[in-house]
């Protein structure tokens, strides 16, 4: 895992402890916050794997994670939740009226196929659904939950436990 932060801690510093996919981070003010890259071979998350668009992904990454009530709710603030939320909840309605307009082309259908004016995607993104919002505010979530691991992370590297783990990797 590799994580550099050019902002809140020391400039440009990183922990790196493989090579995988990586992501740019942006704080609220549209500044690159830090890059994360996750160890090789970490195992994806099933609707990574089936859901097509970055937004149908990043809904579903609302609903495991973020949604209040949710198996998996992460640790964050209530304001950060509640711009989430809103977000979401804008693209919940935005889905509910593709679905709408979906169904009603395929009820306006004359041919007797069943498929309306043709083949219609039923994500946001491809029609059109487009919130700058909801990628800010996941953003800023994930910074909120570094600070969090790093916070933790530092303690973990004064206990006896971390002593006798973090001095033998950075020895070799």
């Amino acid at each position: 895992l590799t994580i550099q932060i050019s902002r809140s801690f020391k400039k440009d510093s990183s922990i790196r402890f493989g090579v995988g996919p990586s992501s740019c981070l942006y704080g609220k003010d549209g500044n690159l916050f830090c890059t994360v890259t996750l160890p090789p071979g970490l195992p994806k998350t099933e609707f990574l794997n089936t859901k097509n668009t970055l937004n149908d992904r990043l809904y579903e990454i609302y609903l495991k994670y973020i949604k209040t009530g949710s198996d998996q709710e992460i640790n964050i603030s209530h304001d950060q939740r509640h711009q989430i939320t809103e977000s979401f909840q804008r693209f919940e309605e935005q889905m509910l009226t593709n679905d709408q307009n979906t169904n009603a082309n395929e009820g306006n259908d004359q041919s007797g196929t069943g498929t309306g004016t043709g083949t219609q995607s039923r994500t946001c993104e491809d029609n059109g659904y487009d919130d700058p919002q909801m990628f800010a505010t996941m953003d800023c979530a994930c910074i909120e939950v570094l600070h969090l691991m790093v916070d933790s992370y530092k303690r973990y590297c004064f206990t006896p436990e971390g002593q006798a783990v973090i001095i033998p990797i950075f020895s070799m």
